[in-house]
């Protein structure tokens, strides 16, 4: 089967290679010999991207995958594959250059890889537990599966029979059920109508009823992708690596989303180490309005009740304000100037940026430049970033022109003056500062009980038993655990060196919590870079609520939606209440008059 498959992959590449894509390979030849890097680049990635045959099944990720995964693992993962002598053999000797990887997850394939094949599983597109028969009625597919009698098949010969079996050789142990008589009565009657001469010629009516429609439904579902710019097989495993494509292809142009460069690498494993999930508490009580007491049976009856769809904030978080453009960071041991860390990559004095040397950078700018001037005919003008930004400073056109075409959220701080901690968290409790927080905090004293129920400050420390109360190390010891120190997530009432997005901090200054020492402000530009997609999410599952032939379109964005929110955690961390200067709240002033200062 698998020689087969790789036959199949061959001939498929020749013919969109010589046909469908003939032209495209005709441009990249007569594109420039000065451009011949980028040619080859482009003309690689085309080869590769044609090479790779889809193979796809219905839950074959748990078992046609586990069946034959000693065959997969001789064949395609540990042999080398063979040298391509010449283009009648492979198409063109790039087609080793493929990438051979498994994605496993439990006792699942979620895709296997090799230079020729791509095997993937159609459930990882669709959403949890839907079944088969659920997946071709959600594409209108009418034609369904057919019946064979599995377990009677106890042998290759069996094949040769030439009479239909009787109805209880249909019988399936697996689901303890017979075959209903109205069904067998269609086997029989296909049989018959088929000239049908052997149980063989049933497996294949069987094996075609099987893959006809799972091909219908398989093309509905890829066509629907295509229409948002996706090629479904091609660019992902699994609908979260199409939602991340889809997610970045409805970013505004303007926008830029902030990735850690590798001049920053220490904060991106800073913040691995830091990051935390939330609580997850489920309450199994009755409420009533008028009757439950708030604080116990001393307390006042509540006069109403609120119910929140915690799913319903995924498209909400997402939506909000997220970090964009490159950060800046400011240091304490700096006094939180920005023009310090700035100074380091000014004016070539620079060893390494973005993992290449200087002369690495300056060779590709001089490239650009000769491109833009031969090439594109424009009028191209040099400086260093130092030169850029001390014109800036005197020239009140260049700045009037950067706020019309080029508008970004004001910084609070100055680049020169140096900060305080007051006036970073002034700045953080107004809505002006936007991004990281590397402090100390916590509930002050006269606070903790009213945090007693739920100590807001989360992180995961080592507890070891001696950290436990009395009851609980009983209790350990009884059962004989935490042997030793457990990495676990906590609620405290201390955060010590830790990270915190903004609009969080924000929230524990409004509620009386202290801020000890910052040692470090990470500031971003805040946009709404992805309000665009919670748009088109929404509008969709919108249609599909009012028109019932929409059903499918409203299912597939919300699994869209979901699965842009797959890690929650990390896309409410710059998620506050909403507020910024327009909501009537106190000052920073009233809430900590003693700070004013």
């Amino acid at each position: 089967m698998g020689d087969y498959l790789e036959e199949i992959s061959t001939s498929a590449f020749q013919i969109l290679r010589d046909t469908c894509f003939k032209d495209a390979f005709e441009y990249l030849e007569t594109l420039r010999e000065e451009d011949d890097k980028g040619r080859v680049n482009l003309k690689t990635t085309l080869l590769k991207y044609l090479s790779q045959l889809p193979v796809v099944g219905f839950n074959s990720g748990k078992y046609d995958l586990n069946v034959i995964k000693s065959y997969f693992a001789q064949r395609f993962l540990i042999s080398e594959v063979d040298d391509c002598e010449s283009d009648s053999k492979c198409g063109n000797s790039l087609r080793q250059w493929g990438k051979r990887f498994v994605i496993k997850k439990n006792n699942e394939f979620m895709a296997i890889s090799t230079p020729f094949l791509k095997f993937l599983d159609i459930t990882k597109f669709i959403a949890p537990g839907f079944s088969y028969a659920k997946y071709l009625a959600a594409y209108e597919v009418e034609e369904q599966k057919g019946f064979f009698p599995y377990e009677y098949i106890t042998s290759i010969d069996k094949l040769d029979e030439t009479s239909l079996p009787p109805r209880d050789a249909f019988y399936s142990s697996l689901r303890n059920s017979e075959l209903p008589v109205q069904n067998y009565d269609y086997v029989y009657k296909v049989w018959k109508e088929s000239g049908m001469t052997s149980l063989r010629d049933l497996m294949i009516w069987y094996n075609n009823k099987d893959t006809r429609p799972f091909i219908e439904a398989l093309t509905k579902q890829c066509e629907f992708y295509k229409t948002l710019g996706l090629d479904m097989l091609k660019d992902a495993v699994s609908v979260p690596g199409l939602t991340l494509r889809y997610l970045f292809k409805t970013m505004p142009r303007a926008h830029f989303f902030s990735l850690i460069r590798e001049k920053d690498k220490d904060l991106h494993e800073e913040l691995r180490k830091q990051i935390v999930g939330g609580p997850s508490i489920i309450f199994h009580r009755y409420h009533e309005k008028g009757i439950t007491k708030l604080r116990g049976e001393s307390g006042k009856a509540v006069q109403s009740l609120v119910g929140y769809d915690a799913n319903s904030l995924y498209l909400w978080a997402i939506s909000q304000e997220m970090p964009t453009e490159y950060p800046v960071r400011r240091r304490k041991k700096k006094r939180f100037s920005a023009r310090s860390d700035r100074q380091t990559e000014g004016c070539g004095d620079v060893n390494l940026v973005n993992g290449k040397s200087f002369q690495e950078l300056h060779e590709t700018t001089a490239e650009i430049t000769q491109y833009l001037r031969e090439e594109v005919g424009v009028k191209v003008v040099e400086m260093y970033e130092c030169e850029w930004e001390e014109m800036k400073e005197g020239n009140d056109e260049i700045v009037n022109f950067i706020k019309v075409h080029l508008p970004q959220s004001p910084s609070p701080f100055s680049d020169s003056s140096p900060q305080t901690k007051m006036s970073i968290l002034r700045d953080i409790y107004d809505g002006f500062l936007y991004g990281l927080v590397r402090c100390d905090i916590k509930v002050p004293e006269s606070l903790r009980s009213h945090f007693s129920e739920m100590s807001p400050i989360f992180k995961n420390i080592d507890v070891s038993s001696e950290d436990i109360g009395p009851f609980m190390r009983d209790f350990a010891d009884e059962h004989k655990l935490l042997g030793r120190p457990r990495r676990t997530l906590i609620g405290s009432f201390i955060g010590k060196n830790i990270f915190l997005a903004t609009p969080l901090l924000r929230w524990y200054l409004e509620h009386g919590l202290v801020v000890d020492e910052i040692y470090e402000v990470v500031e971003y530009t805040p946009a709404r870079c992805f309000q665009g997609f919670a748009d088109i999410v929404s509008e969709n599952r919108r249609r599909g609520d009012l028109d019932p032939t929409k059903a499918i379109l409203a299912e597939t964005f919300k699994l869209l939606g979901n699965s842009a929110a797959r890690e929650p955690t990390r896309c409410s961390l710059f998620n506050g209440e909403g507020c910024r200067k327009t909501c009537q709240q106190p000052s920073f002033q009233d809430m900590h008059p003693s700070r004013s200062q």
